[in-house]
C-alpha cells in the first residue's frame, strides 16, 4: 500500500518519463539507455531506470545535475576513473536527471490538478527533475546524487558533489553489502 508521500513520488516520476518518447516495449534495458563520454550508459527517464532496475535486480544511482555545468564535472573527475566504471556497469542503474531541462511537459498538464497545491507550477522536465530532488534530498542544489533501490526508496543520504572518487566508491560498496544483506535476510 502506497502512502501519501510515495504516490506522490509515483506521480512525479510518471510525469518525468511522459515527456520522453514513448518506450518500445520491445527493448531492452541497455537499448533504452543513453551512451556518456565514458561509455556509461544511463538513463534520464526515470520510470524506464526503475524498470530497468526491476528487471536487472540493481539499485540506482541517481545524480541530479545542470546542462553544461555539473555533470560534465561528474564524466570527467567521477566516472573516468575505472573503478567507478566498474560498479556504474555492472551493479547499478545510472540515471542523470537535468534540473534546467526547460522542455515544457506539454500533455502532462491535464496531471496538475492531481499534484498537491505545492507543486502546482512545475512546467518543466527541469521543474520535475528539481521536485524529485526536493523529495529525495531535501535539498536543491546540484550536482547532488543519491541511491535507490529497485522501488525508489533511499539506500543512501544524498550528498553533493565532490571531485573524489573514494566517496562514490565507498558509497557503491556500502549500498551492495546493504542490499547483499537485506537480500540474504529475506530468504
Amino acid at each position: 500500500m502506497f502512502d501519501t508521500k510515495n504516490l506522490f513520488l509515483l506521480l512525479l516520476m510518471m510525469l518525468v518519463s511522459c515527456h520522453q518518447k514513448q518506450p518500445n516495449s520491445s527493448l531492452s534495458c541497455e537499448q533504452e539507455m543513453v551512451i556518456t563520454e565514458n561509455n556509461i550508459h544511463g538513463f534520464q527517464d526515470i520510470i524506464a531506470a526503475l524498470n530497468c532496475a526491476d528487471q536487472k535486480d540493481r539499485p540506482l544511482f541517481i545524480e541530479f545535475a545542470l546542462w553544461g555545468y555539473s555533470y560534465p564535472t561528474f564524466d570527467r573527475k567521477i566516472a573516468s576513473n575505472s573503478t567507478v566504471q566498474k560498479y556504474l556497469t555492472e551493479s547499478f542503474i545510472p540515471v542523470r536527471l537535468m534540473t534546467d531541462d526547460k522542455e515544457e511537459l506539454h500533455d502532462m498538464l491535464r496531471y496538475k490538478s492531481l499534484l498537491p497545491e505545492a507543486w502546482q507550477d512545475l512546467k518543466t522536465v527541469g521543474d520535475i527533475a528539481q521536485a524529485l530532488e526536493l523529495q529525495w534530498c531535501d535539498s536543491n542544489a546540484q550536482p547532488f546524487y543519491i541511491i535507490l533501490d529497485k522501488q525508489g526508496k533511499k539506500l543512501t543520504e544524498c550528498w553533493g558533489h565532490t571531485s573524489n572518487p573514494s566517496v562514490f566508491i565507498e558509497k557503491f560498496k556500502e549500498v551492495l553489502a546493504k542490499v547483499h544483506s537485506l537480500s540474504v535476510d529475506s530468504q
